[in-house]
């Protein structure tokens, strides 16, 4: 009882002392809690789990991991005795650590799985975003920073499965607009170009909350979405359905028909029925209708565009042939 009372007490002062602009013990812990170590981030969550963002499967017992985002969570056979937390306050100052403190600000928040969050300043490797409590924020890694909205939900979800109501989002100024309108999800009253007004009843004005309020939903959850379409209001209900692409893997759409792309539009995964059509890893993606294709992004407005039936054009060591999409 009294170790405990004095493991307690040591935090509380430890806390106090790191939120006193001194940020020497956030650095210290993570050094001690070895956190940062190579290009890896594992940071302990608690006494026997870690919360690692990783490029390759750590070699550990993996309780859990998120495709879209590189994170895992694993156990630990090293307990560290002060596990991190994550704080709802917000804080005058938020540091990243690797093996030092750089002072910084969010230059724009994480929209979804594809834009994350922006830093005011570059870090030469994956780091760990905290505030001057040395509460975790964030993990910065090369693509931006995951924020601490998806960590939570990582670690408190029983599955790493986000909802999709078949569109991505932007931030324009004040307004939220639809950025791209999936259209293999059936039905979907959205367009390419709405601006979304309100959902389940309230104000929209910030594409990140709304997309942490689409992905985190329930799968089969209903909602009702106001928008307007260029001079007209519309009121719409749509449907949680579950999320293929996004983040570190490809978002043309196909995902959800078993098709991943690399970014130069080379096959890297094919499942479902594009095994039948004879689809095989490594073939590379020339042109749709006719129309070359060199990013996601235009093959995901091409699909978008001729959305009843779009005919691929596929390359496989030199030799090219078709693939239909009704």
């Amino acid at each position: 009882m009294l170790f405990r009372l004095f493991l307690l007490t040591t935090s509380l002062f430890f806390n106090l002392y790191a939120c006193q602009d001194n940020y020497a013990p956030c650095i210290q812990k993570a050094l001690d809690s070895h956190s940062l170590v190579n290009n890896t981030v594992s940071i302990p969550i608690s006494k026997t789990e870690r919360l690692v963002y990783a490029h390759a499967t750590p070699n550990a017992t993996i309780l859990k991991s998120d495709p879209f985002l590189n994170l895992y969570l694993i156990k630990t056979s090293e307990p560290f005795a002060y596990p991190y937390s994550m704080s709802n306050h917000l804080k005058n100052k938020i540091i990243i650590t690797k093996k030092r403190a750089i002072s910084g600000k969010y230059l724009k928040n994480q929209i979804g799985l594809n834009h994350l969050a922006q830093w005011s300043k570059k870090v030469p490797h994956n780091a760990m975003v905290v505030d001057s409590c040395c509460f975790l924020e964030g993990i910065y890694t090369q693509r931006g920073v995951i924020q601490k909205a998806y960590l939570r939900h990582f670690i408190e979800s029983k599955s790493s499965v986000y909802g999709d109501i078949g569109i991505r989002l932007e931030q324009q100024r004040a307004q939220v607009k639809i950025a791209a309108s999936d259209p293999f999800v059936k039905p979907n009253p959205f367009k390419k170009g709405d601006i979304i007004l309100s959902f389940d009843k309230k104000g929209v004005q910030s594409a990140s909350v709304l997309m942490q309020n689409i992905l985190f939903s329930k799968l089969g959850s209903r909602h009702s979405v106001e928008i307007r379409r260029g001079h007209k209001l519309l009121k719409v209900s749509t449907l949680t359905k579950r999320r293929y692409g996004g983040g570190v893997l490809s978002d043309t759409f196909l995902e959800r028909y078993g098709l991943f792309f690399s970014k130069s539009l080379v096959v890297r995964a094919v499942h479902g029925r594009f095994l039948k059509d004879g689809l095989h890893v490594g073939d590379k993606l020339l042109a749709v209708n006719g129309k070359k294709v060199k990013s996601q992004k235009a093959l995901r407005e091409y699909l978008e565009k001729y959305k009843n039936y779009s005919s691929l054009l596929i390359e496989r060591n030199n030799f090219q042939f078709f693939v239909n999409i009704k």
